[in-house]
């Protein structure tokens, strides 16, 4: 038996599930996410799978109704998920029929996918895309003095495009920060936010969305000299995608990102998934 995660009884039941499989470190975010009263009735947060009416298998869900290069998408991010052991045959069979009952226009991810469940996602036809990492260094010849920086967190501008401002205004994190970068020669203007992480006691990025991926790119060298001087920041995760390929010395990580869409699409952003709904601290 297969049921929404919607009503109190089954926020419980799929927290309790989490809390087994990934531990007491975990407890907190899946606690914020599932129990927490942000989280508006009749929204669906996941999937239950059931035998004999208990449940033994969650995968957490992030939707978002998006308008994306001009249509109107429904987004679904796969994010943790855990069956007790006996019952893990079941696992592919649940994220099957997950994506059989999406809508048609869906664009289906999954960015934190781990090595050994790649194949399940493959074999249901998922594409990947890989992750990159650019340390902070400044290329003088790029290095733009017409482009300026802002940072807009709390007060975002009435001037943001209302598809934008709307992005921005819901999400919500002290480790997320959104920010304008405007080139004034070229007319240029962006708007980027990203996620910061700490990694063995040093600060880095990762690029949750761009509103002008090219844009970002072009001015990247003024991008990342404001990260380390204002924020200590030490580098960047990117998706190596669509305009991002234009970003040279990176290296290649072990992480990729998983998707699978009807459409051909020239960049997929992060947003509405567990950097944005989950990693919050």
């Amino acid at each position: 038996m297969i049921e929404d995660i919607l009503s109190e009884k089954t926020k419980l039941e799929a927290f309790n599930l989490l809390k087994e499989g990934f531990g007491e470190n975990s407890e907190q975010q899946f606690k914020n996410f599932l129990l927490f009263t942000k989280n508006k009735p009749g929204k669906r947060l996941g999937v239950l799978y059931k035998y004999d009416g208990i449940a033994v298998g969650v995968v957490l869900l992030f939707e978002k109704d998006r308008i994306f290069e001009g249509k109107c998408y429904k987004f679904i991010n796969f994010s943790s998920w855990y069956f007790i052991k006996k019952y893990r045959i079941f696992a592919p069979i649940l994220i099957k029929k997950i994506i059989l009952e999406s809508p048609e226009n869906s664009i289906v991810t999954n960015f934190t996918s781990l090595r050994s469940t790649r194949p399940i996602f493959y074999k249901l036809g998922f594409s990947d895309f890989d992750v990159r990492f650019s340390p902070i260094s400044i290329n003088i010849l790029k290095y733009s003095l017409s482009s300026k920086i802002n940072l807009i967190n709390g007060n975002i501008p009435k001037s943001i495009p209302k598809n934008i401002n709307e992005i921005f205004s819901s999400i919500s994190s002290k480790n997320i920060y959104k920010f304008s970068v405007q080139n004034q020669l070229r007319s240029e203007e962006c708007f980027f936010c990203i996620y910061f992480f700490q990694k063995k006691g040093l600060r880095f990025a990762r690029i949750l969305y761009a509103s002008d991926p090219k844009v970002f790119v072009n001015n990247l060298s003024k991008i990342k000299l404001n990260l380390l001087i204002n924020y200590r920041c030490f580098g960047l995760l990117f998706p190596n995608f669509g305009a991002y390929k234009l970003i040279t010395f990176s290296f290649k990580t072990n992480a990729k990102y998983l998707f699978k869409s009807s459409q051909k699409l020239d960049n997929i952003d992060l947003l509405f998934s567990e950097f944005t709904e989950l990693f919050k601290s």
